[in-house]
């Protein structure tokens, strides 16, 4: 189980990034002096480019497809052919 990161409140309270609550509280911050605060939690940028794509793109690839297989309980054609030209090489 993952954890979830902790927040610090206006108040200095923490809270979970991962409860509505925090939600609010970013989205409030953003477009104000506050978002400054907001910027230890942005994602880590990778230059480094798999197959051409960016690293984030090409990680989010197998995700799709797992959410594709279990909507439609079928391996998704884009997978079956990326797996078949693999294999033809």
């Amino acid at each position: 189980m993952s954890r979830a990161l902790p927040l610090l409140t206006a108040r200095g309270v923490r809270a979970q990034m991962n409860t509505l609550a925090a939600l609010q509280m970013v989205a409030k911050r953003v477009g104000t002096p506050g978002a400054a605060l907001l910027q230890a939690y942005r994602p880590r940028e990778y230059a480094e480019r798999v197959g051409g794509r960016s690293l984030a793109a090409a990680g989010c690839e197998p995700i799709l497809h797992m959410r594709a297989f279990q909507r439609t309980r079928r391996l998704p054609d884009a997978l079956v052919q990326d797996v078949l030209a693999r294999v033809a090489r």
